[in-house]
């Protein structure tokens, strides 16, 4: 199990024997366990991914960072160990596929507003096939409806109440 220290715990039934301090200072979000191959990952508040093996070395370790998201904290963390990749989920309701050798973001699999509301919406009276959202994650967004995806975002400094092509 991870803790809220940075710490990873060696259990034994329902005493932990063991604690080993992983190699970051934030807290350990997810772990998941692969028996078949002898090793477990993990994922922290600070957007580090890391590989162990089953006797506690570190294999592999880097950030999230390369995907280019907003967030940091990851929530989800699944390994699928045949086609070397992670799907990493983070806070700010991110989905992005990474390499499992060195993290890099082969693909984005959502993004979307997060924390706050959706507060503007509208449509490209020029271009239907786009259209843009603000939100109180301090973001707009400019999507395309076709392909289910963010074509251009910007960060704000405060929340965006409204949006309109003009």
């Amino acid at each position: 199990s991870g803790s809220s220290t940075g710490h990873i715990c060696e259990w034994e039934g329902r005493t932990c024997f063991r604690v080993h301090k992983a190699h970051h200072s934030g807290s350990v979000e997810v772990i998941q366990s692969l028996p078949s191959k002898d090793e477990f990952c993990l994922g922290t508040n600070e957007g580090i991914v890391q590989i162990w093996s089953n006797s506690f070395q570190l294999l592999n370790s880097f950030s999230i960072d390369v995907a280019g998201g907003l967030g940091k904290i990851i929530c989800s963390l699944q390994w699928d160990t045949d086609r070397k990749k992670f799907l990493v989920g983070l806070q700010s309701n991110e989905i992005f596929e990474l390499d499992d050798a060195d993290g890099v973001c082969s693909e984005v699999i959502t993004q979307s507003h997060f924390g706050k509301q959706l507060f503007g919406l509208d449509v490209n009276p020029v271009k239907p096939t786009q259209f843009v959202t603000a939100g109180g994650d301090k973001t707009v967004r400019l999507w395309d409806s076709l392909n289910h995806t963010v074509s251009r975002m910007v960060q704000l400094d405060s929340m965006a109440r409204g949006v309109a092509f003009s």
